[in-house]
């Protein structure tokens, strides 16, 4: 069972991060007829969650997330319905599951298995168990019938008919944004509600117990057919504080928001100014901070766009000669840390890559996942392959010619001292885009400007990566 590594034993009440989803506003300007549009590929921002519970001896914690997260029905039929059947138990455990979390990530998320008791209330069925790696809280721990803490939950001690900031939560611009809800909505539990419509025999019912926006419980719940209730995802992760033998580092909500703010203070302003980001060899076997140079800033997204100051490795743009594309090259793999399946020659960097290497995880919670365009070589009718999501990538010809780079010198890029002794002692660098042919790679040559002939994709040249970096806005 892979682990996922945390500065430090996590206690109730931490928050960290963990995961990717969409959170920012995707909506568009209204078209002419009134309705309204969203953005198809919305950029995707680390997940926070609050630890609920611990326990120690499993090395397991239960989170669930801070924010509403996204607004959905229970249910999307128009009868009766339970947990174990519902359409949105469906979606948690497939949808958000494959969208928010790496297949490390997914690797470290345990399965739980969960009892479904009636509404301790109304009397309303709860329907069968169920085995989940994604859930939502139940009624009972929020609030349960125990005379010992009357009025309140497993996990939540504070009076659950009171108003209270302890289960109010706010939603994300992403959840605002796909439905007219409240900035603090309502937000669904799994358990049953007051049972107006029921089939006890069935274990099915026709609503679902909610939380309202000010924090308190409604025990008799919502229609499950409702649109406008959110999604607190809540998971149990099996963790470890130990760095040794741990596979997934996750990066720690307080150290990311100051990081943050130290990267705002010392942002660069101007195209060619230089920040110092990551660390990575670069001489005498040592690590040393890496420079990036300022390209393009998108205020829409708060975010910029960085190309390495010096040549950091030298690499083949794929490991054996072939016709490929940047979408199914090892290089791509190999920045990003993808397994096997990412590329064609089946090979595994989950375990040695650029981006772990080069990054700690309060670093990379702020590299911005972004889509990377097929660029066409303009000289050259080769397929570019398709469209990529990813954190790091190389510059295409396209982007390098519409840049200041060649103007002002910074095509050349001086080698590190540590590339040179790996082996490669060269000037030229590796773009995205294709070559002459489906087998080769356009490339920069500092003398001579971008070589769009390029070159074999299993020929080593230098690697400068580039990077979108989040700032606060």
């Amino acid at each position: 069972m892979t682990r996922l590594r945390l500065p430090n034993a996590p206690k109730k009440g931490d928050e960290i991060l963990f995961g990717r989803y969409p959170q920012r506003d995707a909506s568009l300007p209204p078209s002419p007829d009134g309705l309204r549009h969203f953005q198809k590929d919305v950029p995707k921002d680390p997940l926070i969650w609050l630890v609920l519970d611990v326990d120690e001896e499993k090395q397991a914690a239960l989170l669930l997330s801070k924010y509403v997260i996204d607004v959905k029905p229970y249910d999307d039929g128009e009868g009766l319905s339970s947990w174990a059947q519902c359409s949105l138990r469906a979606w948690l455990n497939v949808h958000f599951f494959m969208v928010a979390f790496t297949k490390r990530e997914s690797d470290c998320i345990l399965t739980t298995h969960l009892e479904n008791p009636a509404n301790a209330f109304s009397g309303a069925p709860g329907g069968q168990a169920t085995d989940d790696k994604v859930f939502l809280l139940s009624l009972a721990d929020l609030w349960h019938k125990d005379p010992k803490v009357p009025n309140s939950g497993k996990y939540f001690t504070s009076d659950a008919r009171q108003p209270n900031d302890e289960r109010k939560a706010f939603a994300t611009p992403y959840a605002m944004c796909v439905d007219d809800i409240d900035e603090t909505p309502q937000w669904w539990l799994r358990s049953p509600g007051g049972g107006s419509e029921a089939d006890e025999e069935e274990g099915l019912c026709c609503d679902a117990v909610g939380v309202e926006g000010d924090g308190r419980v409604d025990t008799d719940g919502y229609y499950m057919i409702s649109e406008s209730t959110g999604v607190r995802p809540a998971l149990w992760i099996h963790y470890s504080a130990d760095a040794a033998g741990s596979d997934t580092a996750v990066a720690d909500a307080a150290k990311v928001k100051a990081l943050k703010a130290k990267l705002d203070a010392q942002r660069a302003s101007d195209p060619g100014d230089t920040l110092a980001f990551g660390h990575y060899v670069q001489a005498d076997g040592f690590e040393e901070p890496i420079k990036w140079i300022l390209l393009a800033e998108d205020d829409c997204e708060g975010k910029q766009l960085f190309i390495s100051e010096k040549i950091l490795e030298g690499k083949p743009f794929n490991t054996a000669p072939a016709d490929i594309t940047w979408e199914a090259s090892t290089l791509r793999s190999w920045l990003n840390g993808y397994d096997a399946s990412q590329n064609k020659a089946g090979e595994d960097y989950t375990g040695d890559n650029f981006i772990d290497k080069a990054f700690t995880a309060e670093e990379k919670a702020l590299i911005a996942e972004t889509s990377v365009p097929a660029h066409a070589n303009p000289d050259f009718d080769i397929d570019p392959g398709n469209e990529t999501k990813d954190r790091i990538f190389l510059l295409s010809i396209e982007e390098v010619d519409d840049s200041f780079m060649e103007d002002a010198g910074l095509l050349n890029a001086e080698t590190s001292d540590y590339t040179r002794k790996n082996g490669y002692d060269g000037a030229s660098w590796w773009l995205r885009s294709p070559g002459r042919s489906s087998d080769t790679a356009a490339r920069v040559f500092s003398a001579s400007g971008v070589h769009r002939k390029g070159s074999n994709v299993d020929k080593v040249f230098g690697v400068r990566p580039a990077l979108w970096i989040k700032y606060l806005r």
